[in-house]
């Protein structure tokens, strides 16, 4: 959004537009900004409504489903086929790491 001054400035008119009672659709990825600037949000996830309403709320189900996102990816993880991970043994850090028989 620009250097300093010209932020201050944008969200200087932003406000005296919000204080006239005039309704502003702000985009933003800065959550803390959303926090600040909004009355409302909503979380738009590939392109549909995850959640609306006041946002802290809404902020508190983006982090919901970044957090559910992770733990999918980590469920789909796949180990390498033919890796046997009971064959797998850890040592100490100074000693080697030796794997069971691997096959194609």
């Amino acid at each position: 959004m620009g250097d300093w001054p010209f932020q201050q400035k944008c969200l200087k008119h932003m406000q005296e537009l919000k204080r006239a009672g005039v309704a502003i659709v702000f985009v933003s990825h800065n959550l803390d900004m959303v926090s600040r600037m909004c009355d409302r949000a909503i979380l738009l996830q590939r392109g549909k409504v995850k959640a609306c309403g006041e946002p802290g709320e809404v902020i508190g189900r983006y982090f919901d489903s970044v957090a559910e996102e992770k733990v999918e990816r980590l469920e789909k993880a796949t180990i390498e086929p033919g890796l046997n991970p009971s064959n797998c043994s850890t040592r100490g850090a100074d000693q080697p790491t030796s794997l069971g028989p691997l096959t194609k």
